[in-house]
């Protein structure tokens, strides 16, 4: 008899017909054609998900090395700091350029302007002070210093009307408003502009008039304003 062959036809017709396994999305209770759209682009939706891991991994990355350059940063300035002299303006010019981006890098560029004030380099001061200022978002602390230090930097320069522009800025910041005002009026009144400067002194009074704690701050602006008129 002959062997019966694994093609034989009625071996075949007999056989159970192969069916595919079920899989997990079939143990879900997902609508079967939501199933039927993950099926058929499953590869399309496996590189999109290896590209979601690729982003999360290197978002980590990232995190971790600016993590580690703000620590850097920090560690070379508090040495820079230390130092005096060439070295010392040599060191925080390294941590302005090297860690740009942190507050280390602020800073230094910061302490140099402040040197460059110390040094009568006023032109200098306000390159320093106007980039880092560039730098900061406007809800950064540092901003409204930056922009005190400018209009000091301005005034120092004799350049009056840069200087009352940074002044007025500051008189929208709160904490600063009287900075800005006394500002602002003490270079009107350095130039012999009273009324301008009795103007300014007036305004900032009727702002302080009634807030609580601001006492010893009105006494002041008085005595600055009957000095003024007595002079008329």
């Amino acid at each position: 008899m002959a062997e019966q062959s694994a093609f034989d036809r009625k071996q075949v017709e007999g056989a159970e017909i192969y069916v595919q396994p079920e899989g997990l999305l079939d143990h879900l209770n997902l609508p079967p054609r939501f199933v039927k759209y993950v099926r058929r682009n499953m590869k399309v939706l496996q590189i999109t998900a290896i590209v979601l891991a690729v982003i999360v991994v290197s978002g980590s990355l990232y995190d971790s090395y600016r993590t580690q350059k703000i620590e850097k940063g920090a560690a070379a300035l508090a040495a820079a700091i230390l130092l005096d002299g060439d070295e010392r303006q040599a060191a925080l010019q390294a941590v302005g350029s090297e860690f740009s981006g942190t507050p280390s890098s602020h800073w230094a560029r910061i302490e140099l302007g402040h040197e460059a004030m110390r040094t009568g380099e006023f032109q200098t001061a306000i390159t320093l002070y106007g980039a880092v200022r560039q730098d900061v978002n406007s809800r950064n602390p540092l901003f409204p210093l930056l922009t005190y230090g400018l209009a000091q930097a301005h005034e120092h320069a004799s350049e009056s009307e840069s200087a009352i522009a940074e002044y007025k800025a500051l008189q929208e910041t709160a904490g600063y408003e009287g900075i800005g005002y006394l500002g602002v009026a003490g270079i009107h009144e350095a130039l012999g502009e009273s009324d301008l400067s009795l103007s300014v002194y007036e305004e900032y009074l009727s702002i302080l008039m009634g807030k609580v704690g601001s006492d010893s701050a009105v006494q002041q602006v008085e005595e600055k304003i009957a000095r003024l008129k007595a002079i008329k």
